[in-house]
């Protein structure tokens, strides 16, 4: 996530249930976790990113995928909201989107796809996060 997040070990858990036995560890982690030179950010399944910052990242996306909208103020989507902070301080509400990794190790089995599946799916409320 191109931003920060709360209450993502609930989340990572009810995804690791609905992937099955398949799948050991779901991991959800802003990008600033990875701030010190790490390029394992850069094998992630899936990334949030908001529409101002895609060239930025877009190396590290599968290109020419169809983008999947995870928040747009306009249109009263807001995935999984409790989790992802959408609209920073001092910035200007906008669309972000859902993008598989290029360099994801579960493209080919299509676990990425699943994964982003359940995520959009949502049932993921307030209670939840608490």
């Amino acid at each position: 996530m191109d931003g920060d997040v709360a209450g993502e070990s609930v989340l990572a858990a009810r995804l690791e249930k609905e992937l099955g036995t398949s799948v050991r560890l779901v991991q959800i982690r802003p990008f600033r976790y990875f701030m010190f030179g790490s390029d394992i950010v850069k094998t992630g399944d899936l990334y949030i990113i908001p529409d101002s910052d895609l060239e930025q990242y877009r190396d590290w996306i599968v290109q020419d995928a169809e983008s999947m909208v995870m928040y747009d103020p306009a249109a009263g989507i807001s995935v999984a909201g409790e989790v992802f902070q959408y609209m920073p301080a001092g910035k200007e509400p906008e669309i972000y989107r859902l993008y598989m990794g290029a360099e994801s190790p579960h493209l080919q089995d299509g676990f990425a796809r699943k994964t982003a599946e359940i995520l959009l799916r949502g049932g993921y409320g307030k209670e939840e996060a608490k």
